[in-house]
Parts: C-alpha cells; structure tokens; sequence
C-alpha cells in the first residue's frame, strides 16, 4: 500500500524552509511514499534529453539486450542531474525505505534507529549504499528487471489479457473477469494494463478475500474499492480506512470505477510529468516534458525494492503468456557524473562482477609464451591451467573493479586470468550475398554464394531464411523453387546477426488456354467480352491477345470484340508466354425489333442509348415486373440477374445494377441487356436504407466514390451530379418523407 500526497500541495511546498508530513504503511503496506524532513530544495534540470547516446558503463548491457530482444526499443533518457546530488536526495530523510524483515544490515540506515521516523509499519529508512544500487539503472539490465524502465504510455497496446491474468498467478483474483476490464480499461486510457495489474499487486497482492482495500468488505465503507490504495496514509491501523474514505469520495463503488479512477489519478499526479515508469515513479527525476516544477521530490513509493518488485510481477506476466519479444519501449535512466563502475550491492566487497559470454584469446604478444589460468583472482592463486598465444576461451565474467576475469575453456573449466594478456576474438564485420536477385523455373534449383569477414573472424557460421516457404526452401543456401511468385532469402551471421538478402522470382510457364465454351452467337453492333482461362492457375505470365479471322465481322478492340456485321468468323487466343492457343467460333445476328426485349414504356422509363430501365419503385419483386416486358419467346429466354450475376426467382426484390437480359436458346449467349436504376437504391438491394444515407456521404466526402449505375441512383434528385440535396433526399425517404420521385 503506499501513502499519497497532495500534489499541488507537494510541488509548491518543497521551495519552503521546512516541510514535515507524517505518514505510515498500513500493514499490507509494500511501499510507502516519502515525506519531507528538512529537504533542501534542488533546481529543477534542463528539460531530459531521450536517444541512442549511451555511456560506455551502459553499453554492454544494452547490446546484450537489444541482440536478444530486437523488437524492444531501448533509449538512453539523460536527467541532467547530477549522480550525486539525485542520491543525496534520496538517501535523505525519510525519502527511501526497504522492509524491515526482508534484508540485511548493509540495507538499512542504523544510526537513524532512535529517531521516531525510523520504523513505519515495518519499514526502516534505507542506507545510502542500498538507494545507491537500486537507483543505480546499470544492475538492473537484464530481462526481467528492465521493466521497472518501461514507458508505460508507449506500446500499450501490445499487453495481452492473457498476460495480464498470468501476472496474477497463484492471486484470488486470476481467471476471473480482472484482467478483461484492466485490459479493457488500461487501454481505453492509453496505459499499460500490465503496469496496472503490477501496481495493484505490488500493492494489494490480488488479495479480494482478505484485503479489505478491494474486498468491499471494510465495515466502514462497505462496496467501496481502492485498487491502487491512493490516498491510504496516516498510520498502519487506519490507513486502508483512509484509501477508502478517498474511494468514497470518488464514488468508487464498483471494480471498474475503482480501477479507472486510478488510473486517471496516475496519469494526473505523475505521467503527465513524465513520470512515465515504475523507476521514475519511485526517482523523481524524469523531466521530458519541461513542465516539472520541481524534482526529486514527488515520488510514489518510498520502497526502493518496489521497482525490482514490479518489473517481476510485469516479467512473470509476460514469460508465461509467451509475450515477453512483443515491441515495449524502455527508458534508461542516465545520470551526470555517474561511477565508472555500477554502485555495489551493499554488504559487497568492492570485488563485483557482470555476466559476460565474449569470446576471448590470449594475445599474440603474451611472454614467455604462456598465460597462466589461476584458481582465484590473482597471482597468489595456484595455475591450473596454461594457455598458449592465440588460444581461445569463453569470458563468462567481467571484473568491474579489478584486473582478474573469470574464463571458461573449451573443455568446461574454469579459472581466473589477468585482463593485460587478453583480448576478444575477431567477431564477424562484412556480409554479402553474391547474387542480390535472381529468377528460377518452377522446381528448379539454385545454390547462393556469399562471403563473410574478416577471414580470422572466431565465428562464421552463417543461418538462412526464407520469407515465403511454398515459393522457394532454402538449405544452407541450396534454392528449390516450389510455387510461382516473389521471395526474400535472408543469410544471418549467427555471430553478430550480420543479415544480407537476395530477392527471388519463380516462374511458372503456361501449360494451356481454356475458355468457357467454343459456339458464340452475338447481337450487331455490341461489343461483348470473353474472358479465357490461363492454366495452370499460378501461371507467371496470363497475358493473352486476340485476333479475328474477318474484321469485316468480328472486330477485336484490346480485350473486347464488337460485333460489326452479320455472318460468322473465327477469333482466336494467344498466350505471350508459351504461345498456347485456343479458338472460337462467332456467329453475329441483327435481332429484329419484334423479337427484342421491349420494355413497357408506359409503365417504365427507358435509355435506349444507355440501355437502363427506370421508373421502378424500391421494394419491387421480379414477379411484378416481369410480363410488363416483351420479346420473342420462341428464340430468346429473358434470363434476370442481381448485381452479382446470379439468376434472380420471381419473389426476389429487384434493385440497381439488376440486370434484364435476351438469352438464345441455342447457345445461351446474352444478345441484349438493359441494368436496372432505382434512384435512391445505392447498394442494389432495391431499398432505400441507413446504408445508401452512409453511401451518398461517403461519395460526397471522396470516400469509396459512387460510380457507374450507383451514382446514377445516388443522383435522386437527377440534376446529372451527386450533391447535399441528394443525401437530404435519400434520409427523408428513409424517414418516411417520400421525396424521391423514381
């Protein structure tokens, strides 16, 4: 549980010459926020400066991580405060505490043991060299600490319901509706759900049974909750009553409420600072924004373990639902002035060391042409093993204070030798695949050469990778092309992740031409089209041309033919690729007057030129229409289609883009054809609807324009243009104003 502060009363009361808040964890109490005790005010800092620009002493670390996790985005956030100055701070009054039970002497402030500020509900003020390496961002790089750094109003929505409810694990409040509204509600206020859950655990432990804080149990303040315990402060008994008396005041009387109010009050009291991470919730130092007004002063927690804490709970979360190489983007603190060497655990001799697995050997120039392994980190050590000039090993740990790492040889032991007489092997710097692009024939095969440096480099082993496995299969850089399109083979040094690629095409050849039938009977003067089918269906090329036997008749125009006179001629299909082939005979007849489809002019409006009919009232069935039009029964069937092409039964409501077609008997061709407006009607479904409302205003505002027969029918005021008068139209006859005349 932690204590709050007031925070106008906060920012503006540490320029004052004194300032003394009493306040106390209640007993579930694991972090508690710091009040001010004779606090000597420090000046606000320049404006934090975020990028790539690391201090050395953080390098490794970062490489490390970025090489295991490439999708995170870790940045360098520079305070300008001095390192020095930010731990006296905190190390200051009653800024910084850890729990009483929980750590070792080194831990804790002894000579303040007397004073009344000392012990708050089981926890003690923290020594300077314990504030030190917690606040220290060098011994916390590594997977699962680095998320006490994590901006929690960056990539949010990359939090997962499932992780969330895996951070509550062995909790009551797992595998019930939880995670679903702090996933649902942490997002919806752009704000990590995972930091959510850590925050609420860290301080409730999901505790629904026993915690009165989100119980809705405490006799008090019955169905009130306080997920986040703001406002819990004054001294260990009455704390929670406290944090309830704020939830009531908010009227937190519900989960969701509770968990929302929260959630604004964080993102009021600390992330609009900048505040945007567990680590600068608990060290006020973060100032990105420019509007702090003022600095290592308002913190969240006084529990300098809190963040390590959450980082786990978050870590826990993450690894169990198998998230943890999700995109999360990271602020890493960086100070003025910092050691060269990241802070000590307390109680530590100043002999410290950082994990490593860099690969080493003795250098050239090593006399007598021996380097001594050592049981212990000097030369009083006993050898245990000689290495000679250019021998390799495994560093698998780096001394931060001293001369003497740690190596592991090839053969699995282990000793200490003296960092003059090494250094690091050759690591791979160059890459390159020799052929950048290439095309294949379908089945074939091809092998990729590529070169690799420098040529003493310790680790050339190389791993491949193809973007699309059923276009082409790569195996230590043989090719075999297995389906038709584009893919990307990639070649990765596994030494340094060094990547080069090669992009390539396959080919599939034609094998035949097909088309629907070979018989075509066409009306004079209408221009049909006839599509073939290129085989097989994954053919590269499906490029095709046409031809005609007689002009005089047929006329090919690009991908069209045009009737142009009667009689019958012969048209043909080409392929570009493989010069497959296919023909068609084309008989082209002058339907006669009489026998055409003849729309009721009375009853409907016609454009002979456009071929379209009118005048039919939304809601129309086909049944109603149908012997309203004419034609020769004995050579032609009228054949009526929806916008789909699918053959409409007499029940069916007709609608825009409805087509009414002469059908030979003989062949089956479509001879004539007239489409179907209903003004209004802009979705074909021959009503006038909410949706044809949200057609003609998307149309208006150049969203999915309305075009052919649909903007015709969205013109229902038929002035030749789409405009407002026509939205207006269309929603008063949705609202029953009949204004569309068809």
């Amino acid at each position: 549980m932690n204590v709050k502060l007031d925070k106008n009363h906060t920012k503006k009361s540490i320029y004052g010459i004194l300032i003394i808040v009493v306040m106390i964890m209640a007993i579930y109490a694991t972090s508690i926020l710091s009040h001010f005790n004779s606090v000597q005010a420090v000046a606000v800092p320049a404006k934090s400066v975020i990028n790539d620009n690391f201090p050395s002493s953080y390098k490794g670390y970062i490489d490390s991580l970025k090489k295991a996790h490439p999708s995170w985005t870790i940045k360098a956030f520079h305070t300008n405060l001095d390192w020095n100055t930010a731990l006296n701070a905190e190390s200051s009054g009653t800024y910084s505490r850890v729990q009483d039970s929980a750590f070792p002497d080194a831990w804790k402030r002894l000579e303040s043991k007397k004073s009344a500020d000392y012990n708050a509900g089981g926890f003690v003020l923290a020594s300077k060299a314990a504030v030190a390496y917690t606040m220290d961002p060098r011994n916390f790089l590594n997977d699962q600490s680095i998320f006490q750094f994590r901006v929690v109003t960056e990539n949010f929505d990359q939090d997962t319901q499932e992780a969330v409810n895996e951070a509550m694990v062995n909790t009551p409040m797992k595998d019930k509706s939880y995670a679903k509204t702090i996933t649902d509600v942490g997002k919806s206020r752009g704000v990590s759900p995972l930091f959510l859950i850590s925050r609420i655990r860290q301080e409730t432990g999901c505790d629904i049974i026993n915690n009165k804080s989100i119980n809705g149990e405490h006799p008090s303040y019955k169905g009130y909750y306080n997920f986040f315990n703001i406002g819990a402060y004054d001294d260990a008994s009455n704390s929670v009553k406290y944090g309830l008396a704020l939830a009531k005041s908010k009227g937190w009387n519900s989960h969701d409420k509770a968990i929302a109010g929260g959630i604004d009050w964080l993102k009021e009291n600390y992330l609009k600072y900048g505040q945007n991470t567990v680590y600068f919730q608990k060290f006020d130092v973060a100032n990105p924004y420019g509007n702090a007004l003022t600095i290592l002063s308002w913190q969240y927690m006084s529990n300098i373990s809190a963040p390590q804490s959450e980082a786990q709970i978050a870590y826990n979360g993450l690894v169990r639902s198998k998230t943890l190489d999700k995109k999360y983007t990271f602020y890493i603190p960086v100070y003025e002035n910092m050691p060269a060497y990241a802070a000590p655990y307390p109680g530590q001799s100043v002999q410290q060391y950082q994990d490593d697995n860099t690969r080493m050997k003795v250098k050239d120039s090593v006399a007598p042409d021996v380097l001594h392994v050592r049981s212990g980190p000097g030369t009083g050590y006993g050898i245990v093993y000689k290495l000679v000039p250019g021998e390799q090993f495994t560093r698998i740990k780096k001394n931060l204070y001293d001369v003497w790492d740690i190596i592991r040889l090839d053969n699995g032991s282990t000793g200490y030798v003296h960092r003059d007489y090494i250094e690091e092997c050759r690591r791979v710097t160059s890459l390159s695949l020799k052929e950048k692009e290439i095309t294949m024939k379908l089945n074939a095969t091809h092998k990729l050469e590529y070169t690799i440096g420098p040529e003493d480099a310790y680790n050339k082993e190389v791993e491949w990778q193809t973007s699309n496995e059923n276009i082409v299969s790569v195996s230590n850089g043989e090719l075999v092309a297995k389906g038709g399109g584009e893919a990307t083979i990639t070649i990765k040094s596994k030494d340094t992740g060094m990547t080069d690629t090669c992009k390539v095409t396959v080919i599939v050849d034609v094998e035949g031409i097909t088309l629907p039938k070979t018989e075509y009977k066409m009306m004079k003067d209408k221009t049909y089209t006839i599509t073939p089918t290129i085989l097989p269906a994954n053919a590269t090329n499906k490029e095709y041309s046409i031809t005609s036997d007689n002009n005089g008749i047929v006329k090919v125009e690009g991908k069209s033919i045009k009737a142009v006179s009667t009689g019958s001629t012969t048209i043909k299909f080409t392929t570009e690729d493989q010069g497959k082939t296919i023909t068609a005979n084309v008989t082209v007849v002058e339907v006669n007057k009489e026998d055409a489809l003849a729309p009721d002019k009375e009853v409907f409006s016609v454009d002979e030129e456009k071929e379209q009919v009118s005048k039919i009232e939304p809601e129309t069935k086909l049944a109603d229409i149908k012997e309203k039009i004419s034609y020769n029964k004995e050579l032609y069937n009228m054949v009526i289609k929806d916008l789909n092409g699918n053959v409409l039964e007499d029940d069916s409501v007709v609608g825009t883009g409805t087509t009414i077609n002469l059908v030979t008997k003989d062949t089956q061709d479509e001879l004539q054809t007239y489409t179907v407006i209903i003004y209004g009607d802009t979705s074909g479904d021959g009503k006038i609807s909410p949706s044809d409302y949200v057609k003609v205003r998307n149309s208006l505002l150049n969203i999915n324009v309305l075009q052919n027969e649909f903007e015709i029918a969205g013109d229902a005021n038929k002035d030749g243009k789409i405009s407002p008068s026509d939205f207006v139209k269309i929603k008063n006859e949705i609202l029953g104003n009949k204004t569309i005349v068809q």
